[in-house]
């Protein structure tokens, strides 16, 4: 037997197992770290991501805006129409039912209700879309629903606001469209500030209430939007939405047509302001 070979003594094994545990220790905490990160990460990405769906879900509906005054002018008076040849009227006259509306501002010449848009700043905005999906075939909804916005109180941190949406797709031509008990979903808790804005068509300018010839729709809006991530930073966007806007005044167009089809009444208007 050789007794002349040496093993470890107990120092170097003792050294040895601290070395080690210290790079367990080192080895832990990286991976401890990276979990931290991946989950303060995975947040993050949580918050932009609820963030960008309510406003794309905000972009579809107004880009699904519909008013009738897109292919008819307005009804200017009750009862109002034109006559064709054959002495029948060219439109349907004004329905006095939506004449004293809450939601619809009278009829379009072609007997269509008009919906107004509804803005109280910084608190709701109410619109008509035609973006419902009906679920049931022959049941009461429509292709077409109201679409209300609000802010409240955000349910985890009173210091922020929460975006809500409700959208009410039966009974739309209603008299009373009772919110209380349409089912409200909640699309972000960590507003700090919402604005939206109007493109004046006359003005040519951004402006924070529905100006007047844009009350029944907006070609452009814009939404600046602060929001606060869980680190407590605050967050900027500003987001422009567009509608499919038509390419012609339809008010003007019907004095056009109305130009061309009895002339003497044109000549009449013009010697009446001479």
């Amino acid at each position: 037997m050789d007794f002349n070979k040496k093993g470890f003594t107990l120092i170097e094994i003792l050294i040895s197992i601290t070395i080690l545990s210290f790079m367990s220790i080192a080895v832990f905490n990286i991976v401890n770290q990276s979990t931290d990160t991946q989950e303060r990460v995975t947040k993050e990405d949580q918050e932009l991501l609820e963030i960008e769906s309510a406003l794309k879900k905000l972009d579809y509906d107004f880009s699904q805006l519909f008013t009738p005054l897109y292919y008819s002018s307005p009804q200017e008076e009750e009862g109002e129409s034109d006559q064709s040849d054959d002495g029948q009227d060219e439109y349907n006259s004004t329905n006095p039912t939506y004449s004293e509306h809450d939601y619809f501002d009278g009829t379009s010449k072609s007997g269509h209700p008009i919906p107004a848009i509804f803005y109280e700043k910084n608190t709701e905005f109410i619109l008509f879309t035609f973006s419902n999906k009906r679920k049931f075939e022959n049941s009461k909804e429509s292709q077409y629903s109201w679409v209300r916005y609000y802010l409240s109180t955000s349910d985890e941190n009173k210091n922020l606001l929460q975006l809500n949406r409700q959208m009410k797709a039966s009974d739309i031509y209603g008299s009373d469209l009772d919110w209380s008990k349409t089912p409200s979903y909640s699309l972000t808790n960590t507003i700090k500030k919402l604005e939206i804005f109007f493109w004046d068509l006359e003005k040519e300018e951004w402006v924070d209430s529905i100006p007047e010839k844009n009350k029944y729709f907006s070609p452009i809006i814009r939404v600046n939007l602060i929001w606060q991530d869980i680190n407590g930073n605050e967050n900027y966007i500003d987001r422009t939405f567009r509608i499919l806007w038509p390419t012609f005044d339809t008010a003007e167009h019907d004095k056009l047509v109305k130009a061309a089809m009895y002339p003497e009444e044109n000549e009449n208007d013009k010697d009446k302001e001479d």
